[in-house]
């Protein structure tokens, strides 16, 4: 029971009273305090028996009243937004002026519908709202999806309007729009969707053009690159209630921490990890919060914006070694490090990782260079219908360390022409192998065509300089199971982020058709759900050929680089003293290791 609000208005907000002054006093409470409405209405639908209002409630429904002409509530999952947000304002802008158009957009219709519904069952039940109820005999609105409140004047426009996100809404007006839990796992799982939901989100402005023109949020996040923190750069403003206090770095990745929180966190009167909704929340709810999962617990109940990357997207940009890469040898060992003697090893690519997300250079080259071990080899991820690119990756190993010389993205197509170019490119980088995955559907015909197009240019002995020995390649097949995003994954996390992955800065670099370099794009945001990427078939050609060298992969790349440099120095004596004519006798202690 809060203490602002008297026994005699509790007992006033269930049952009218008789004094018809005690009444209009009433009525001019809620009429002037939004908060004093919400702990008003709390009593006669039974709300405080089973979610009674915290200090974190009582703070966002005071900013509901007092914050600016576009305003959001960041709550945590459950915390009940629909009730002291949503339903409620509606209501309370209608007691103090029955003329309001006011449009609630959900997730689904049918969400939409329940709190309208909702509202108007406190029409009808609760005293000081039922003369907010349609009026039949007048033949006003009173649907699902629309409702006409009874003093309303006659207008084209219903009172409430509930409508889905990706329902019709360019045709609405209104004076308030409350965009009520709009942003879901669903409608933000891919990057189209994400752009899509912005997009619808953006008519919210020209639906607002009566009176204050009012937009209110009340919502979750359920992705990283989630739709609020945009809103907020386009001048929306936003405060959060984690389920808990926040650490400063848990702080800093929210969009303002409401008010009252952060006092209390401020003075020292709470401290990290408390509760925030004492009433409501319990410690064994945060535990058996936090066993759903880093991703749940951060976004839905610490309502944090900024995750940290190698949670959500395991795969960063800086973690690669970027440096150029030869056709036949590499170095046998190279430093990853942000910076060196020099200072930053930072490169001057335009990055599209998240975040501070960058390129860097190594911070150690080493001078001794080896021929690569074993074949160079090539991934191909032919392209399916429509707009889709057939995607190519070339790599090699070398004392431990993968060497990517090329990842491409190329125009469908499985004609002459096309398979051409792709044998140049093969042929360019002396590819030896290639990978074909038979899970896609054009995997028959195209690996026939391929290896028909190499038989006619493949070299013979002495035809170029760079292969005085003639070139060929050979087509292997490959098989996967598991889900691509996650295989993927886990194909290429134990690699990159232990900076085992070289890659030539011109894979990093756009292509022709172009904007953006998509390997970039494709690193950057990969994660554990289906679809999340609109085009992959780069990265799916690079986890295909790096998955196969995988095995060369497992030796420390310190101790294979030593063993590089006694392989190549014995090589080398064998070579100089049999073109002496000599036979190269090894130390007899080398015998007995």
């Amino acid at each position: 029971m809060s203490t602002e609000l008297e026994d005699k208005y509790i007992l006033a907000s269930i049952e009218r009273p008789k004094s018809e002054q005690e009444a209009s006093e009433f009525l001019a409470h809620c009429i002037d305090s939004y908060q004093f409405f919400v702990q008003a209405l709390w009593y006669p639908i039974g709300s405080w028996k089973v979610a009674p209002l915290d200090l974190a409630e009582l703070d966002a429904i005071n900013y509901m009243q007092h914050g600016p002409q576009r305003r959001g509530v960041i709550g945590f999952r459950s915390i009940g937004k629909t009730h002291f947000i949503t339903g409620a304002l509606t209501a309370w802008y209608l007691l103090r002026d029955p003329d309001q158009k006011i449009l609630i957009v959900s997730k689904t219709l049918p969400e939409a519908r329940k709190t309208v519904k909702m509202i108007r069952s406190w029409f009808q039940n609760i005293w000081w709202l039922q003369h907010l109820q349609p009026n039949a005999a007048s033949g006003q609105t009173d649907s699902m999806s629309e409702i006409e409140c009874g003093p309303a004047k006659d207008s084209r426009n219903p009172s409430i309007t509930a409508v889905g996100i990706t329902g019709q809404l360019p045709s609405k007006r209104a004076h308030l729009v409350i965009g009520d839990d709009v942003e879901t796992a669903e409608n933000t799982k891919t990057p189209e969707a994400r752009a899509e939901l912005m997009n619808t989100l953006t008519e919210f402005r020209a639906i607002s053009s009566y009176g204050k023109q009012e937009i209110v949020f009340a919502g979750t996040y359920h992705n990283e690159d989630s739709v609020y923190p945009k809103l907020a750069k386009k001048g929306y403003d936003f405060i959060t209630i984690p389920k808990v206090y926040p650490t400063p770095e848990e702080r800093d990745g929210m969009l303002n921490l409401a008010p009252a929180l952060a006092k209390r966190l401020d003075s020292g009167v709470a401290r990290p990890g408390d509760i925030t909704c004492p009433l409501r929340v319990t410690k064994d709810d945060i535990v058996a919060d936090k066993a759903e999962g880093f991703r749940y617990w951060s976004m839905q109940c610490m309502c944090m914006m900024n995750l940290s990357q190698s949670n959500r997207y395991p795969l960063r940009l800086k973690d690669l070694i970027v440096h150029n890469i030869d056709t036949f040898k590499a170095p046998v060992s190279i430093g990853w490090g942000t910076k060196d003697h020099n200072g930053s090893t930072r490169l001057s690519i335009p990055a599209l990782g998240m975040g501070d997300d960058a390129l860097y250079g190594p911070v150690m080259v080493d001078a001794h260079w080896s021929e690569y071990e074993g074949p160079t080899r090539a991934a191909i991820d032919p392209a399916g219908r429509g707009d889709d690119r057939t995607g190519m990756a070339i790599a090699a190993t070398l004392a431990g360390m993968v060497w990517v010389k090329a990842v491409h993205g190329l125009e469908g197509g499985a004609d002459e022409e096309r398979l051409t170019e792709i044998v140049t490119i093969l042929r360019r980088h002396n590819v030896r192998e290639v990978l074909l995955e038979t899970n896609n559907d054009v995997y028959g015909a195209y690996r026939t065509m391929l290896q028909t197009v190499i038989g006619k240019h493949a070299l013979k002995p002495s035809q170029d300089a760079l292969y005085p020995k003639g070139w060929n390649c050979t087509v292997k097949t490959l098989h996967s199971t598991m889900m691509k995003e996650t295989r993927i994954i886990q194909t290429l996390e134990p690699i990159i982020s232990g900076h085992r992955m070289v890659i030539d800065p011109k894979c990093l670099q756009p292509e022709e058709k172009e904007l953006e370099n998509e390997l970039q794009f494709q690193l950057s945001r990969i994660c554990n759900e289906r679809n999340c990427l609109r085009e992959d078939g780069k990265i799916d050609a690079l986890q295909m050929v790096v998955g196969s060298l995988v095995n060369s992969t497992r030796r420390d790349p310190f101790s294979a680089s030593g063993k590089t440099k006694e392989r190549d120095r014995i090589r080398a004596m064998r070579e100089m003293r049999a073109r002496e004519g000599e036979v190269l006798q090894e130390p007899c202690w080398i015998k007995h290791l």
